[in-house]
């Protein structure tokens, strides 16, 4: 009777090794990519979570713009404004488009009560052109804010 070995040879068992080291990489670094995009996924929800009336900013000049609103409140020597970045699409006025975005986050910053007195809109276009940059003062008590009518497309 010839007898039979179970154990396996050297190169056999150093490529197990690898494969097994090459999976636990692979793990490690989806874990990694995985734990970087829900620390953005939680920053974004704790700003909109802060900001109850970004989707309606959004949903207002959703069309105009390329990607998301970015709206911020800052607070530099003791007074505090609001800070809008977009980027509007290739076609849209973007002089015309500022001060509607900044009479608009005004009448909705005026409902939820902010303290802040002044919001600087700043537009990037798509084309290339040089960004445009507005300050919006906040409407005083005897004026509204006045929404204009959004720009044609």
């Amino acid at each position: 009777m010839q007898r039979i070995s179970c154990r396996w040879s050297a190169a056999e068992n150093l490529a197990v090794n690898k494969s097994l080291l090459a999976i636990a990489g692979l793990g490690l670094g989806g874990c990694v990519l995985l734990s970087v995009l829900m620390k953005q996924v939680v920053a974004i929800d704790a700003e909109q979570r802060q900001l109850p009336f970004l989707p309606a900013l959004q949903a207002r000049f959703g069309a105009q713009l390329d990607g998301a609103l970015r709206v911020k409140e800052e607070s530099t020597d003791g007074a505090t404004r609001w800070l809008v970045n977009a980027r509007v699409r290739d076609g849209v006025d973007a002089v015309r488009l500022a001060p509607a975005i900044g009479a608009e986050l005004w009448l909705h910053a005026g409902r939820a009560g902010s303290a802040a007195s002044e919001a600087r809109i700043v537009l990037r276009c798509e084309d290339g052109s040089p960004a445009v940059s507005l300050v919006v003062p906040r409407p005083g008590p005897g004026r509204a804010a006045s929404v204009p009518p959004l720009p044609p497309r």
